[in-house]
């Protein structure tokens, strides 16, 4: 069986996909990956076969762009950047299934147009949902427009999420349909929001322990769980990390994934401060290529990228952006989570955290070295969020959310070729 998966965005947007690639592969399948050129090394890495996109748009140039993770301005950022990189997509598939028409195709629902063409060429296709914001229900106990935690939010959120719907189906049809246009498709409606609840199956890629199914999910939708990969499972920390974790007591971790990274301006400065304010070690993961805080205080280290699945089981507590990869990855690891959403589904996901009382909410603007610091001692000292933390991470790690994706997409293929024949 060949798949072809189709994605777009940052890491956190390709490393479940490349799970669920290797696990085919191991099952004897061969895998292709088209995405950004930016990331062929890590396909190859994972022992897939990358099909960049043939594209001059800058992944790099998005990375250093100010407003990416704003609250508000930010999504107008990736629709115009992401928009860039669609017209070419679309092109590179037609050519690739023309070519070599694979069995099945696995596409992440930010890669608007891949389903189109898989639909024109008859290409059985799962749309993958990375987090449950994609999913959106209004019975879901974590509204799609709540910002911050409390019933009244919660209520608010509700009421205007069903606005909020309408103006965004109308404004996103206009737009896609403007890519269909240039792109030889006839008009279409619900073109974005459909897409999430689209496809022959669509696949979440979250655990059920996370968001479990509701009743308006999506009629061919299965949770799959969590699929574990972060690029460096099976290998060693940072010798000089690894020395740093040896010496003495566990660290808080502070991390802001590999995107909003480039976002953090003083995050870390105030994050070294907070832990010499407690008396506690940290470890700061900055982002490669980026500058870590002058003048670390004792006990504080700085290092550009560390696997998440090994640093943080071994964390005190980590403190992180929200981003669906590095929410899952500390969810995992059991120890207490401190979230500080900056944009997307960050708040989502970041309230979803707090529902399962396996860690606090920080709202970004409010973040000053004091509050920092009292929420990172909030959660240290709370026996309820050890416990809630240490019982779902435990459920977490007892999951293969790429098996079973893997498993889904063998039984579409097959049925595809049922039909063939």
């Amino acid at each position: 069986m060949h798949v072809l998966i189709a994605t777009i965005g940052s890491h956190g947007d390709l490393h479940p996909f490349l799970a669920v690639g290797r696990t085919l592969v191991a099952r004897g399948h061969r895998v292709t990956v088209t995405t950004h050129p930016y990331f062929t090394p890590d396909i190859e890495a994972a022992g897939l076969t990358p099909s960049p996109i043939p594209t001059d748009a800058s992944y790099e140039r998005l990375l250093r762009e100010p407003d990416l993770f704003h609250r508000f301005r930010g999504p107008l950022v990736l629709v115009r950047e992401f928009g860039a990189a669609l017209t070419p997509l679309i092109a590179h598939l037609r050519r690739t299934i023309a070519a070599q028409p694979p069995d099945a195709m696995l596409v992440h629902l930010a890669a608007l147009g891949a389903g189109w063409v898989a639909e024109e060429a008859g290409v059985p296709h799962a749309i993958a949902a990375l987090s449950p914001l994609f999913w959106n229900d209004p019975d879901d106990p974590v509204p799609m427009l709540q910002l911050a935690p409390g019933a009244w939010r919660r209520r608010q959120a509700r009421v205007a999420g069903r606005a909020a719907v309408a103006l965004l189906r109308a404004a996103s049809d206009a737009w896609a349909n403007r890519l269909r246009a240039r792109t030889g498709f006839p008009p279409g409606r619900d073109l974005l929001l459909g897409a999430a609840r689209g496809g022959d199956l669509n696949l979440a890629l979250w655990s059920g322990a996370f968001r479990p199914a509701l009743a308006g999910d999506p009629p061919q939708g299965a949770i799959c769980g969590f699929p574990w990969y972060d690029g460096g499972r099976d290998a060693p920390l940072d010798p000089g990390l690894e020395r740093f974790l040896a010496a003495g007591e566990a660290p808080v971790v502070f991390t802001l994934g590999s995107a909003a990274v480039h976002s953090a301006r003083d995050f870390f400065g105030l994050a070294a401060r907070a832990c010499a304010r407690l008396g506690r070690r940290g470890v700061l993961l900055v982002g490669r290529g980026l500058p870590a805080p002058a003048d670390l205080p004792r006990g504080v280290i700085a290092v550009p990228w560390a696997p998440h699945s090994r640093l943080f089981p071994r964390a005190l507590a980590n403190v992180h952006h929200g981003g669906i990869g590095s929410t899952a990855q500390a969810l995992r690891a059991g120890r207490p989570a401190l979230v500080i959403p900056h944009a997307y589904d960050q708040f989502n996901n970041a309230l979803r955290v707090t529902t399962l009382g396996a860690g606090r909410m920080l709202a970004r603007h409010r973040t000053t070295e004091a509050r920092l610091a009292r929420e990172i001692e909030r959660c240290l000292g709370d026996a309820a969020i050890a416990a809630s933390a240490a019982e779902l991470g435990g459920r977490l790690a007892a999951e293969d959310g790429a098996a079973a994706a893997a498993g889904h997409l063998e039984r579409l293929a097959a049925a595809g070729r049922r039909e063939a024949a």
